[in-house]
């Protein structure tokens, strides 16, 4: 599908002094959490010249898959193998990712584990550190 205005994308998302960005921090995060600071710094990222057309980019590559890389074929794993790599999956328990994530374990032979990070959203690097923190510690210290 060709878009009748091929830049629609990156005009609505700069609209409004990125509102969007805004919207989707808002949407994504746990209740209550806020990094001012952290958002200014996103847009600020996002009105650099090309930044905008690549950060898009991803999505339409991920969406149609004529737009990616056809370099990269041959080295794209295939869904039909397991992955056999042991695996920590953590998710904010707040994340609208995380009804998805729960079914993902079929998909995975060598050691799987899921966690949820409770009071944390998308981003729960940010909102929940040090819980994200000693989970990793944990999985990487464990032999």
């Amino acid at each position: 599908m060709v878009l009748p205005v091929p830049d629609l994308p990156e005009k609505a998302l700069a609209a409004n002094d990125f509102a969007f960005i805004d919207y989707l921090w808002n949407y994504w995060t746990a209740p209550g959490y806020q990094d001012a600071a952290h958002l200014a710094g996103i847009k600020a990222m996002l009105r650099e010249p090309g930044v905008l057309v690549a950060t898009l980019g991803y999505y339409r590559a991920m969406l149609d898959p004529r737009k990616g890389d056809p370099r990269l074929d041959k080295m794209r794993p295939s869904m039909d193998r397991p992955i056999t790599v042991p695996t920590l999956a953590l998710c904010g328990g707040d994340d609208l990712r995380a009804e998805l994530m729960t079914d993902q374990a079929q998909y995975f032979r060598g050691e799987y584990r899921y966690e949820l990070v409770a009071g944390a959203g998308h981003f729960l690097h940010r909102e929940k550190s040090a819980e994200v923190t000693r989970l990793l510690l944990d999985w990487l210290g464990t032999p």
